[in-house]
């Protein structure tokens, strides 16, 4: 939820005559266009607006494109415009709509770029938020958790729907909060609605920039499930001012630099927005072909942390400002090398504090950008992780089980260990089969390769990673099969990983190896 600035101005958004959707053209392709997506509440309206106001003393220009979706908190209709330089230009009126929708979402990114087509995307959401979480509450945890094939989008233009009566509670909430009706935009939702739009409208490249002017987004969760379908993700492990971003400092960055990549544009949104903003604040850019090392390190460290034999208990962990469900990845590592930690005389504290210097290189290399004011600017790495107390937990525990990251990393084992004191589990009613698994990682081999090609470094490195990452989890979830009895999953790994067309030769022959040493003996 963002902070609100303890004021109220009567500002006023200039707009100028509604163009009927016929007369509509497709505009040339320009360096940039950027996406606004406001989802006001009364609380924070007159914050929006005052944004809105700021960007347009710049404007579009020849190089960029600045299309803007509001829903205002009273009843004046939401709308699609044109921000232009000194004001608003609306380009056609929805009347009522939830922002929540990622029907509405997508139809919202397929207008921008169908209509202001453009080398470089950017979208920002400028809303509350509260992380992957909900303030709203568990939402579907009482029945059943929402996955990627079961959030309907319709790739056609959907006009808006009349919510009233409709029941929503079947949905965990992330960003986009509508008050009217009482819905906003889950992790899988933005990824679904994004994926489908760039694929249809962008030659499938991500979009450049993904940008959360919303509290509390700044995670590896939402990282990790976005890493597909935006390059950089920019966001706060912390509360965002009622003021937000300094959107005329964005504006005016691309229209002076229409060359400006998504990496040294993140830079300008960070340094602007601390520089500009009262109080103590931080915001980061997350280089999402960066993510996989990061993310296989971290689970890594919640692997080793497992192996603790007695209590663990962490002092050097400090909370996010009043916030007490997510901590800094940063100050989980230092707090280990500190010895903060009641495990420092543990026969696995070596090795597990080893594997914080590595989480802490992988942090910074994920790094696009970071800027931080106040409190902040020491002992945050500008990322933070999902860590809530033994209450909260087992609410939200099968809505987290379905992220990504926790379908495929182990940080979610050493909560249920360390929350809940129940063995590592690898929860398997959620985690994707062995058989994805080896899909996935004779996808990377091909990537790898095509990367290779190009001299793509940077992804090369990712999927490396990811590389390692697979080959390990492969052989330990097949191992773990055969201990239960089920041999079936054994015999169906060890046909996947022959038959793999990109997997090279050593790499096969290796795995098997592992898998016939964990499992022994095997037979039909």
């Amino acid at each position: 939820m963002k902070k609100i600035l303890l004021c109220a101005l009567a500002i006023a958004m200039i707009t100028a005559l509604t163009i009927p959707s016929s007369a509509l053209a497709q505009q040339g392709k320009k360096a940039w266009t950027l996406m606004l997506y406001f989802v006001p509440d009364s609380k924070i309206e007159n914050s929006l607006i005052k944004n809105i106001n700021d960007i347009a003393k710049i404007g579009s220009g020849p190089d960029l494109n600045i299309v803007l979706m509001f829903d205002y908190a009273s009843s004046k209709p939401t709308s699609y415009s044109l921000v232009e330089r000194g004001g608003v230009k609306i380009l056609k009126e929805l009347g009522e709509t939830n922002m929540g929708s990622p029907q509405v979402f997508y139809d919202f990114i397929k207008f921008s770029m169908a209509n202001y087509p453009a080398e470089h995307y950017a979208l920002i959401i400028n809303s509350h938020g509260s992380g992957w979480e909900s303030y709203y509450g568990a939402g579907s945890s009482s029945s059943g958790a929402q996955l990627d094939s079961q959030i309907p989008i319709n790739s056609a233009y959907q006009r808006p729907l009349d919510f009233s009566g409709s029941d929503i509670s079947g949905f965990e909430r992330a960003i986009a909060y509508d008050d009217d009706p009482s819905d906003c935009l889950t992790l899988k939702e933005l990824k679904k609605a994004m994926g489908m739009a760039s694929k249809a409208f962008n030659d499938s490249k991500k979009i450049d920039l993904f940008i959360a002017d919303a509290c509390l987004f700044s995670m590896i969760e939402a990282a990790y499930e976005l890493r597909d379908v935006s390059s950089i993700i920019m966001g706060s492990i912390s509360t965002i001012p009622g003021s937000g971003l300094d959107y005329r400092s964005i504006a005016s960055e691309i229209t002076k630099n229409p060359k400006t990549g998504a990496a040294d544009l993140s830079k300008t949104i960070a340094k602007t927005f601390t520089a500009s903003s009262y109080g103590d604040n931080i915001l980061a850019g997350i280089d999402t072909g960066a993510i996989e090392p990061l993310a296989a390190a971290f689970s890594d460290l919640a692997a080793k942390l497992l192996k603790v034999s007695g209590k663990r208990s962490f002092t050097g962990i400090s909370k996010i400002g009043d916030v007490d469900k997510y901590c800094d990845i940063l100050n989980i590592a230092d707090s280990i090398l500190n010895k903060k930690v009641s495990f420092a005389n543990d026969a696995a504290y070596p090795e597990i504090a080893a594997q914080a210097k590595i989480v802490k290189d992988k942090l910074s290399a994920a790094l696009s950008a970071l800027s931080a004011s106040g409190s902040f600017r020491s002992g945050f790495g500008g990322i933070s992780v999902y860590w809530p107390d033994k209450t909260r937990y087992p609410k939200y525990k099968p809505l987290y089980k379905v992220l990504d990251f926790s379908t495929k990393f182990q940080w979610d084992e050493f909560l249920d260990s360390q929350l809940l004191g129940i063995a590592p589990q690898s929860s398997s009613a959620v985690r994707s089969g062995v058989s994805n698994l080896v899909t996935e990682l004779d996808g990377a081999f091909l990537t790898l390769r095509q990367n290779a090609q190009l001299n793509e470094k940077t992804n090369a490195a990712n999927e490396s990673a990811k590389i390692e990452h697979l080959k390990k989890i492969i052989v330990d979830n097949t191992v773990k099969a055969h201990k239960t009895g089920d041999y079936k999953t054994v015999h169906e790994t060890l046909r996947d990983i022959r038959n793999s067309k990109s997997i090279d030769t050593a790499t096969k022959n290796k795995m098997i190896n592992d898998l016939k040493q964990g499992v022994g003996p095997i037979n039909k």
